[in-house]
C-alpha cells in the first residue's frame, strides 16, 4: 500500500504500514473496542471499517480505527516527543472529543478537536461520559481508552512497575471470587494495589558484606635462598599483599557506592509515588467502575404530589441506605416507577474525594427506554453513604550505608627461616 503524507498542526511526516504482525503486540491496546473490530489486512488496497497501526515515523504512529484508509474514529496518535493524543478521529486527523497527553504523561489539554486543533477547552471525565444518559457507544469506547491511558501515563515512567491491565482486572476477580460485599471488595483491591505500589520490592539492596581479608603471609626460607634474598621475598610478598587488600577495600567501598545510588533511586521513586499516590488511587478507582458497579436494592418510590419529584430509596450492601430526588419527569417515567418499581434498572454513581472517600452521589433510573439522573438529598456537610477508602504508607526509606571496614590482622605472619645466620 503506498505511503501518504499526514498533516497534523504543520506537522508533516511521510507514513508507512506496520507489518500486520505486530498488531498481535498490540491487542491490549484495542482492549477499548465495545464491540469485534477486525484487523486491518496488509494486502488490502483500502483499509476500511477497521483497527490497524501504522507508523509514521522512527518514533511517532498511529495505533486505531480506519475509514476509507484514513484514521476515523478511536485512536491514539503518537508524536515523535513521546506526547500522545488520545480519542476521536475523522478525515485522519483529531475531530471530537480527545487529550492530549505531555511525554511524561501528564494531560496537557482535553476538549473538542476540529482539524486536528483544539476548538473548545474542557475536562473530559470519562465515568460521568460512561454514565451519561446521552452517551453513545464511542463515548463509552472513548472513555474506556482513557481510564486505560490513565493507568499507563503512570508506568510510562515506571510508576505502576510491572503491571497491566490484564493484572489489574485479575486481581479484582481473584477478590471478586471471595463473595465479599462490594465495598470490602473494592478495599482489599485497592489496599493490595496501592501498598505494592507504595512499598515496591528492594531486590538488590541488602547492605553490602564486609570484604573478608586475604590470611596473613606464610613464608618459608628455601634451601637455596640467601637470608637476603629470602627477606626481598618476603618484602615483595608483603606488598603484594597490601596490593590487594587496597584492592579490596577499594572493590567494597564501589560496591557500597553502587548500592548507596541504588538506594537513593529507590528512595526518589518512593517519594515521587507517594507524592502521585492520589492521582494513582484515583485512576484505579475509575478503572473499578468502568468495570464493576454493586447491584443497587431500591427499598421505596414515592411521588410529592406538590413539586412532582420522585422520591427513591436505595441501598448497596455495605453502605448507609440513601435518599434520592428525581425531578423533571416525564408523567410515563412517573407510573411506571410508581406501579412496577421492580422493572427499574439502576446503576450507582460515585464521586471520589481528595480525602479519600468514594461518595454515592447518583443513581441512573432506567425505566423502558427513558433514563433520568438522581441525585442524593443529603445537604452538606455530606453524611450519606461514604466508603472511606483503605490507608496505605509509602515503605520506609532504605538508609545508605557507610564504608566502615575492621582493620585487617595481619600481625600472626609467619616467616620461617632456616638458618638466620
Amino acid at each position: 500500500m503506498q505511503s501518504r503524507l499526514l498533516i497534523l498542526d504543520g506537522l508533516e511526516l511521510r507514513a508507512m504500514r506496520w507489518s500486520l504482525h505486530f498488531l498481535l503486540l498490540l491487542g491490549a491496546v484495542a482492549g477499548w473496542a465495545q464491540e469485534p473490530v477486525l484487523p486491518c489486512r496488509d494486502n488490502a488496497p483500502v483499509w476500511n471499517s477497521c483497527f490497524g497501526v501504522e507508523n509514521i515515523s522512527k518514533d511517532s504512529r498511529y495505533v486505531g480505527d480506519f475509514m476509507d484508509d484514513q484514521y476515523s474514529g478511536l485512536g491514539r496518535l503518537i508524536f515523535p516527543e513521546g506526547g500522545e493524543y488520545v480519542g476521536q478521529f475523522r478525515g485522519g486527523k483529531p475531530e471530537g472529543q480527545g487529550v492530549e497527553y505531555r511525554p511524561d504523561g501528564s494531560l496537557r489539554r482535553q476538549g473538542r478537536w476540529i482539524g486536528g486543533r483544539l476548538a473548545q477547552s474542557f475536562t473530559i471525565d470519562p465515568i460521568a461520559l460512561i454514565r451519561s444518559r446521552q452517551a453513545t457507544p464511542a463515548d463509552r469506547q472513548l472513555a474506556s481508552a482513557l481510564i486505560q491511558r490513565s493507568i499507563e501515563g503512570l508506568a510510562q515512567r515506571d510508576l505502576l512497575g510491572p503491571v497491566s491491565g490484564a493484572q489489574l482486572q485479575e486481581t479484582f476477580d481473584i477478590i471478586a471470587k471471595q463473595d465479599l460485599p462490594w465495598p470490602e471488595q473494592v478495599r482489599q483491591f485497592l489496599q493490595t494495589q496501592l501498598t505494592h505500589w507504595l512499598a515496591p520490592e528492594t531486590g538488590g539492596l541488602s547492605p553490602v558484606p564486609a570484604p573478608a581479608y586475604p590470611p596473613p603471609l606464610s613464608v618459608a626460607q628455601k634451601v637455596w635462598e640467601t637470608n637476603r634474598e629470602f627477606e626481598q621475598r618476603v618484602e615483595l610478598a608483603r606488598r603484594a599483599r597490601r596490593v590487594n587488600v587496597e584492592k579490596i577495600r577499594a572493590d567494597h567501598g564501589a560496591a557500597v557506592h553502587r548500592r548507596n545510588e541504588r538506594a537513593n533511586e529507590y528512595n526518589a521513586m518512593v517519594r515521587e509515588r507517594w507524592s502521585l499516590m492520589a492521582r494513582y488511587r484515583r485512576a484505579l478507582i475509575n478503572y473499578l467502575l468502568s468495570r464493576s458497579l454493586p447491584p443497587v436494592k431500591l427499598s421505596e418510590v414515592t411521588l410529592d404530589r406538590q413539586s412532582g419529584h420522585l422520591h427513591i430509596s436505595a441501598e448497596i450492601a455495605g453502605l448507609a441506605p440513601q435518599s434520592f430526588v428525581l425531578t423533571d419527569s416525564q408523567q410515563a417515567f412517573r407510573r411506571i416507577a410508581l406501579t412496577q418499581p421492580q422493572s427499574l434498572k439502576v446503576s450507582p454513581g460515585f464521586e471520589v474525594t481528595e480525602a479519600g472517600q468514594l461518595l454515592w452521589r447518583t443513581i441512573a433510573v432506567q425505566a423502558d427506554e427513558m433514563t433520568l439522573q438522581a441525585t442524593t438529598s443529603t445537604q452538606a456537610p455530606y453524611t450519606g453513604a461514604a466508603l472511606t477508602l483503605p490507608e496505605v504508607h509509602a515503605a520506609d526509606p532504605v538508609a545508605a550505608q557507610e564504608v566502615v571496614l575492621a582493620p585487617d590482622d595481619a600481625a600472626q605472619e609467619q616467616i620461617v627461616f632456616r638458618d638466620r645466620n
